[in-house]
């Protein structure tokens, strides 16, 4: 008979087309879904983990082109701004500011290719949460009442 129902390895109750009768599958559904919140929370961890032993590198490179424009850079962009000066290519305002922009320019793409490896770091992380927020609305689809029926 169609209707006759057998027990899987799970202990649920499938009818003999193999799908889940709908008045035993509460429990199970409510079982998937703590796996699932279990499972997406474990690949969460392991994903922050990993996020954070790659954006270890990329915040240094970050902290040292910040560190280098605070520091050392107006000290060398003064010199190389005086020795245009003394050799006679630029006036002293010109030169001032022609070798800062260039410091400018120098500070952002060291920030900029920090920060490119920053976000590399953690698009798995955002990867993750995307499933996520994936399979909760799963959830939500199948436990939604059929309002139809």
């Amino acid at each position: 008979m169609l209707d006759e129902a057998k027990m899987n390895g799970r202990s649920q109750v499938e009818t003999d087309n193999g799908h889940p009768k709908s008045s035993g599958s509460i429990a199970n559904v409510m079982h998937d879904v703590l796996e699932l919140g279990e499972l997406q929370v474990a690949l969460l961890a392991a994903d922050a983990n990993a996020a954070a032993r790659r954006v270890t590198v990329p915040l240094i490179v970050a902290a040292s082109g910040i560190c280098t424009a605070l520091a050392g850079l107006p000290l060398l962009l003064m010199g190389i701004a005086e020795w245009l000066v003394a050799m006679e290519v630029l006036p002293r305002p010109a030169a001032l500011a022609s070798v800062g922009c260039l410091g400018i320019v120098l500070a952002v793409l060291l920030m900029l290719l920090g920060w490119r490896g920053i976000r590399g770091s953690v698009r798995e992380l955002l990867r993750s949460l995307d499933d996520l927020r994936a399979n909760l609305a799963c959830v939500k689809r199948t436990l939604r009442p059929n309002r139809g029926h």
